[in-house]
């Protein structure tokens, strides 16, 4: 008679009823509860769900919700990709709930998860100031807040996303990053800067 649902943030509690509500109104030792989580991981937005029954007549449901790590356009479509690589077709409410950066280019690689994977999980603050991705041959340029642009190269042992993090460490107490007008960390071994003019 009851379904307790934790876990959801973009998924609408109603919507997660709606894939169950045919199953609302049997007995609870009749339902097929791997049946009842793979109709919820079918779902876009849901990468996985535990379901568990509660006697008398209660089940609760535990969502764990996609990690779009950032979007992009293709043939007129936007898409998320998350943290594992898969592309997640994205609709503007997804837009408008998901903060995260766009990648400019028609085309990314898995480097660019990675890149991702390894900023988000090492700085929160710098990820979510990320707002465009553009990648050319080689190179990855991030535009971030007020305009500053950092440069990195693709290698793939991340040396130089290693590097930003480093750079982005030892000037916390003195500067922000927005501070500069862009930094170059495509040259081995150096870091070039250009501070923004102070007003």
């Amino acid at each position: 008679k009851t379904i307790n649902i934790n876990g959801n943030n973009f998924v609408q509690k109603n919507n997660i009823k709606d894939i169950l509500k045919e199953y609302k109104g049997n007995s609870l030792n009749k339902l097929e509860i791997k049946k009842l989580e793979e109709n919820l991981n079918n779902h876009s937005y849901i990468k996985a769900s535990k379901i568990y029954k509660v006697l008398p007549n209660i089940i609760a449901v535990e969502i764990k919700e996609v990690s779009p790590i950032a979007l992009f356009e293709n043939d007129n479509q936007y898409y998320f990709i998350d943290n594992q690589g898969n592309n997640i077709k994205a609709n503007i409410d997804a837009i408008n709930h998901f903060s995260v950066p766009i990648i400019s280019s028609n085309s990314h690689t898995k480097n660019i998860i990675n890149i991702l994977n390894i900023i988000k999980s090492n700085n929160t603050k710098f990820y979510n100031i990320i707002n465009e991705i553009q990648i050319q041959n080689k190179t990855v340029s991030f535009e971030i807040d007020k305009g500053t642009i950092i440069k990195v190269d693709q290698s793939p042992d991340y040396n130089n996303i290693y590097k930003l993090l480093s750079f982005l460490n030892t000037i916390k107490n003195n500067k922000d990053i927005t501070d500069y007008k862009y930094v170059d960390l495509t040259i081995p071994k150096q870091i070039i800067v250009k501070e923004n003019k102070k007003i």
